[in-house]
């Protein structure tokens, strides 16, 4: 039986932004050479294994699961074509303006996340910003993500916001880590906000019988699908990629980072 760290709550966002850190620098062959390409290798599965058990600890911690991850891994991703308006979507820019405005001078890590040098987010949840100050898009939001038919959330289920955040990606990053699911969220939303004209690569996939399956979308198109679902996002050759993620759970309004 392998040795493993365990970890507790308030070193998880610390352990996952670590390892993340250590798995985005891993280039496999980039001016890496003999003890040192050694050494960044074990680093890389050091990281990986923190990853994973951050995110049980997480899923131990925080899922209220409305489905098994199998039941979620069989279902269908719903795309909604022309999900956001263009007067959404400069709401959406407006309302990341203005919190980059208020972070201005002393930037929290609870309002801005870096994942690399070539992706970070803004977290437009944080302290109720996005839904105090644009109720009726976050409504909108929302509702659009519960009241799709088909089987998305028991009657008797509620949900509440856990993020809205906006990512943006630039040539050469995605999101491609095997297994990644959105760990104690119910539903999963992802808006491109992008003209998709101006980029290439980035596409969204998600997984059936071991096998991608690309979702194409358009500027303001979104894509449904449960938390637990597998899915990730193609590096970007050409262009910035920019999105909107919004997660709900059966959690309380988050008003803080994801990981809290």
């Amino acid at each position: 039986m392998r040795s493993t760290k365990r970890l507790t709550q308030p070193r998880l966002k610390q352990e996952l932004q670590a390892a993340s850190a250590l798995d985005a620098d891993a280039t496999p062959g980039v001016g890496i050479q003999g003890d040192q390409a050694d050494k960044k290798t074990l680093d890389l599965k050091q990281a990986m294994e923190l990853q994973m058990q951050a995110f049980d600890l997480l899923r131990t911690d925080l899922l209220v699961p409305l489905i098994s991850r199998d039941e979620a891994e069989r279902s269908e991703a719903l795309l909604l074509p022309a999900f956001l308006t263009e007067a959404d979507i400069a709401q959406l820019d407006e309302a990341a303006k203005g919190l980059a405005e208020e972070s201005r001078g002393g930037e929290s890590v609870l309002t801005s996340t870096h994942y690399s040098n070539t992706h970070h987010a803004i977290n437009l949840h944080h302290g109720g910003y996005f839904a105090f100050c644009w109720p009726a898009l976050c409504n909108k939001i929302i509702r659009g993500m519960s009241c799709q038919p088909g089987r998305w959330c028991p009657e008797d289920v509620k949900l509440h916001l856990r993020c809205v955040e906006m990512h943006t990606y630039e040539i050469g990053d995605g999101l491609m880590t095997f297994g990644h699911r959105d760990y104690g969220s119910a539903l999963t939303l992802s808006v491109l906000l992008s003209h998709e004209h101006d980029l290439q690569g980035g596409d969204f996939m998600t997984w059936r019988e071991g096998r991608s399956v690309v979702h194409r979308m358009a500027r303001g198109d979104a894509i449904l699908f449960h938390s637990e679902k597998m899915h990730n996002v193609a590096p970007i050759t050409r262009g910035q990629r920019r999105s909107l993620v919004v997660e709900l759970w059966t959690k309380s309004v988050n008003l803080k980072d994801r990981y809290t």
